[in-house]
């Protein structure tokens, strides 16, 4: 039985990859979508669905799955940790977005654009070692939905 002292922070992991991580990405897909239209260039995105049935598809996956209480409390800190960076670089890119928005698109500021791509990534990288750690602790792959 896990430490209850221990689950919000595994419930707010999980919340994250399900909720805002995927709001992120649907952002992210949209703006690609819009310049893209504006370069009609390198418009072929194609997007493989490698996505097996199995794994923990959704936050109710994530919910009824059980969790090894020891394995739990060895990854407890590093999934504290990670949380934490992705409060503070999803803040960041909700900041950056709102700078985005107050300019129109043609006159954003370079260091905008890059800051705001460069928060994105930051977002990914430490978004697919939260999926590895819980991978782990669930036992199970973690599939997100990708768009």
């Amino acid at each position: 039985m896990l430490d209850p002292v221990t689950v919000p922070l595994l419930l707010k992991s999980v919340d994250f990859l399900f909720g805002e991580y995927s709001k992120l990405l649907e952002e992210r897909r949209k703006r690609r979508e819009q310049k893209d239209d504006v370069d009609k260039g390198e418009k072929e995105l194609t997007m493989s669905s490698t996505a097996s049935p199995k794994g923990i598809q959704s936050k109710d996956d994530a919910l009824k799955t059980p969790v090894e209480p020891a394995l739990w409390n060895q990854k407890e800190g590093q999934v504290q940790h990670l949380v934490t960076l992705l409060e503070i670089h999803y803040q960041n890119y909700r900041l950056l977005s709102k700078q985005y928005a107050q300019w129109t698109a043609a006159l954003v500021p370079p260091v905008i654009v890059s800051s705001l791509a460069r928060e994105e990534s930051e977002i990914e990288e430490v978004t697919q070692k939260l999926r590895g750690i819980l991978a782990e602790v669930y036992d199970n792959e973690v599939q997100l939905e990708m768009f």
